[in-house]
């Protein structure tokens, strides 16, 4: 019963062992497009985390260019921009104008389906910048649009013509119109388009908001920022009940000059309550230059008295002829009040100066002549630190921002099919789990079966070999036993020897009559209900008659639940030794030890007896049934002093 259940454990133990390594199969063989998909989303990802998140600009100081309806999608619109000097521009940005439905989501407004872009050279000629008038031009998303140029050339102008246009989805007038927010076309960093000159023969022009020339004047959807926002206590430049302020520059050299941004204040920007942006930006702004402290050769170079009357989060880019100069004067007036609180106050981010792109007015000095302004507040407006982060070069963050949205879209794309993946390879996996399982199921079970009938036939084979044994070779020895008293009482005149040798042939026959009973019922102790260490303590019981032999049991189970054969050369083994103790060793006292010892199963037969002379070892039939066993056989012994024999198995 113990051995049943002992098998049942260990084909258990097989059997989740085996469902184990068709788990890591499954998963090494079955998981390997979703693992694959996983890598890449952890590469993009990775990608992703190095470039810095956009900045959306909610309330645009405009929105772009449009032209006028149509009732069909064909039409000829054809729009230039005038350089004011030939540049060798390598990169056109076209960023879509956008709307939205729910007043959350913002989608691309009428951006060209089909179009040609060209540049036009000093002499009149145009080149192809990119060409998609004979085939659908497909627009993903908001993000800009990049054209790059491989070989830059020196262009006076470009030039877009469109001859398919977009469905209006607009409540706007009109089934087909053309609209983009925002042209760039950059000469290195420099974006040489900006306040340049725009025609059109198709424009739709609404207030300040929807202008042929806005399609240059460097308001999009997005500022040039890496949105990482100001605390709370990182207060921005702002001046109190000014209606004007002069604040002077010191670029601490002389610099060329042509390019101008000032950066409003973007008033609760975790509200996102883009209107209150305009609140404090000057309306009026005048600059002048100077190479002199006092300005004493001064130029005024830029004068508007009126800019627009609401501010977004973009800056106020103004483009100028380049100039050189060391000292700055910036004018600021006309100041959007806060009309809530019925005060005036001045409030800035940043001011910049640019040289062909390239920022000339970092941690420049700024002084003003009102002295409730600290020079620690001035420091403010050239830090490069706006509150929603810190302000990017426009060309990169630019390109920044596209690779970012189509990384975006990318992990958007490999997630969806991940999971798609993922769940089709379950599917999958657990169908071949099931067949497995069920092929398993059908194996071990025909291994039981197997078992089972070697079971019955082993039985049979034992019962018939007790059975032969019993009725024959018994019978023999016991008639033969019985002979041989008749002899001796016959023998009226026998010798001493004769006698003596009639006696000890007697004892033999009866004492293997005896050992085949006891083989007979060890072959029978399966069926009987026994253990073999039940028939083990009989059969040294047995064999030693008289003599004080002790059997000490301190492990049983791993004994018993040794196969057949093993019992059976282990119960040869035994005899073999005790017999060995009895006969030879003149011992006292015999005691056979079956323990557990390091994982092992040992048997010590030992002995108090006269010892083993080395001449005498190894004992040969000892080391066979030790070979045949699969043991370790240690013999210990030492005149006077007894024997050990050692087996572990």
């Amino acid at each position: 019963m113990n051995r049943s259940i002992h098998s049942v454990k260990l084909g258990i133990g097989y059997y989740l062992v085996l469902l184990s390594f068709l788990s890591s199969t499954c998963n090494a063989f079955f998981y390997q497009e979703s693992n694959f998909i996983k890598s890449e989303i952890q590469k993009l990802e990775t990608e992703l985390e190095q470039i810095p998140s956009p900045s959306l600009n909610l309330a645009p100081w405009t929105l772009g260019y449009r032209s006028i309806a149509f009732t069909k999608d064909k039409a000829q619109i054809e729009v230039t921009i005038d350089f004011d000097k030939a540049e060798p521009i390598d990169l056109v940005v076209l960023m879509p104008a956008t709307y939205t439905e729910n007043g959350h989501d913002l989608k691309v407004h009428c951006f060209p389906r089909r179009f040609l872009i060209e540049s036009i050279h000093p002499d009149g000629t145009t080149s192809v910048i990119a060409d998609h008038q004979h085939h659908d031009y497909e627009i993903q998303g908001i993000e800009p649009q990049l054209f790059h140029i491989p070989n830059p050339h020196l262009a006076i102008g470009l030039k877009l013509t469109v001859n398919r246009l977009a469905e209006n989805k607009t409540w706007t007038e009109g089934p087909y119109r053309m609209a983009l927010g925002e042209l760039m076309a950059f000469a290195g960093n420099w974006n040489v388009a900006l306040n340049q000159t725009v025609n059109s023969n198709s424009a739709s022009d609404y207030s300040y908001i929807w202008t042929t020339s806005a399609l240059v004047d460097g308001f999009s959807l997005f500022s040039p920022v890496s949105r990482n926002p100001k605390s709370p206590n990182e207060i921005p430049f702002r001046t109190r009940n000014t209606t004007q302020l002069e604040i002077t520059f010191d670029l601490n050299q002389t610099r060329v000059i042509n390019e101008y941004r000032f950066w409003p204040l973007v008033h609760d920007l975790q509200w996102s309550y883009p209107p209150s942006s305009g609140i404090g930006f000057p309306r009026g702004i005048q600059v002048q230059i100077s190479s002199k402290p006092d300005f004493s050769d001064s130029l005024t170079i830029l004068n508007h008295p009126e800019a627009y009357p609401q501010a977004g989060s973009n800056p106020l880019m103004y483009r100028t002829a380049p100039k050189s100069a060391r000292y700055v004067r910036v004018t600021l007036s006309n100041i959007v009040p806060d009309y809530r609180l019925n005060i005036t106050e001045l409030a800035l981010d940043e001011i910049q100066f640019f040289n062909q792109g390239q920022l000339v007015s970092y941690g420049s000095i700024a002084t003003v002549e009102d002295h409730s302004i600290s020079a620690s507040d001035l420091k403010k407006l050239t830090d490069g630190r706006t509150t929603e982060g810190d302000i990017l070069p426009l060309r990169q963050s630019l390109i920044d921002l596209s690779r970012y949205t189509a990384l975006e879209r990318s992990l958007k794309q490999l997630r969806r099919e991940l999971e798609l993946t993922t769940r089709q390879e379950k599917e999958r996996t657990t169908f071949f789990v099931a067949i497995a399982i069920g092929l398993i199921s059908i194996l071990i079970l025909m291994i039981g079966v197997v078992y089972l009938f070697s079971e019955r036939r082993w039985g049979n084979i034992r019962e018939r070999i007790a059975c032969d044994i019993h009725d024959d070779l018994g019978a023999n020895l016991i008639s033969a036993a019985h002979s041989m008293e008749l002899i001796q009482h016959s023998l009226k005149n026998a010798s001493e020897s004769q006698k003596r040798l009639l006696v000890n042939a007697i004892e033999t026959t009866q004492r293997s009559a005896q050992d085949t009973r006891q083989i007979v019922r060890l072959l029978e102790r399966d069926d009987s209900g026994g253990t073999w260490t039940d028939g083990l303590h009989e059969m040294l019981k047995a064999q030693a008659g008289g003599f004080p032999c002790k059997l000490r049991l301190d492990e049983t189970r791993g004994f018993n639940e040794l196969n057949k054969t093993r019992r059976w050369d282990l119960m040869l083994f035994i005899k073999e030794a005790v017999n060995n103790g009895i006969k030879h060793s003149n011992a006292q006292k015999i005691q056979v030890h079956l323990q557990k010892h390091q994982r092992r199963l040992r048997v010590t037969i030992a002995d108090d007896g006269q010892g083993i002379a080395e001449e005498k070892l190894p004992i040969r039939h000892l080391e066979s049934r030790a070979k045949q066993l699969k043991g370790n056989l240690k013999l210990k012994s030492h005149p006077g002093k007894g024997t050990q024999i050692i087996l572990d198995l």
